[in-house]
């Protein structure tokens, strides 16, 4: 998951909107991956991309003005999805994975948009990044990629103040291991995984995971 997020944010192509970020979206839904895929195909134009694999098809869109139909899927399969994110004259990135899950369908999101602004409820070092978020369900859920600028020492270092600052109790590392932290709350776990920018000298990217317990 963390590779993952990490190379995403070396291929995502740029937009160039300094007031545009990029969320992920998760979803299960009740038709298996063939027949979303079969009735997207019959509804969406030919500027929205279908690649079909194996196990697996991706969806890509781009441009100023979200198809309706696509539109109407993601907000339908993303609730935390809002109208004005997909609105026409919108500049917007979407790339869509749709596969088989344990019952029905699973739908991922990545989208670079104009989304609203959100109050954290994870306060970050003010000199800190985002650069991709996850919208999960719950007060103790959801992902963030940053990119705060200091070397993985220090970044490290305000990292495990942060948790500590906010009712986490962070377990305890080697000292040569200033890259995976845990920290526990009474009902909720804040995972941090930190490594060196390859693209900068002195900044660090951080994934922080919030997960329930």
């Amino acid at each position: 998951m963390f590779r993952f997020a990490f190379m995403f944010l070396l291929i995502w192509p740029a937009i160039g909107l300094a007031d545009q970020s990029v969320r992920q979206f998760h979803a299960q839904v009740p038709a298996n991956a063939d027949t979303v895929i079969q009735e997207l195909q019959r509804q969406l134009p030919d500027s929205v991309l279908i690649a079909e694999g194996a196990v697996e098809a991706m969806l890509t869109y781009s441009g100023l003005s979200t198809p309706p139909a696509l539109a109407s899927f993601l907000i339908a399969t993303f609730p935390t999805l809002s109208w004005d994110v997909v609105a026409p004259g919108k500049a917007i990135v979407v790339s869509l994975t749709i596969s088989d899950g344990a019952e029905g369908g699973h739908v991922t999101a990545l989208i670079n948009g104009s989304f609203p602004a959100i109050m954290p409820d994870f306060a970050l070092p003010i000199e800190t990044d985002i650069l991709m978020e996850t919208d999960m369900p719950g007060s103790c859920a959801g992902q963030k990629i940053l990119s705060h600028p200091k070397d993985i020492a220090t970044t490290a270092d305000i990292f495990q103040n942060l948790l500590k600052n906010q009712g986490f109790h962070p377990e305890p590392n080697s000292p040569q291991d200033v890259s995976f932290f845990i920290g526990r709350s009474d009902s909720c776990s804040a995972i941090l995984y930190l490594q060196a920018d390859p693209d900068a000298d002195d900044t660090t990217l951080v994934v922080l995971r919030l997960l329930e317990d």
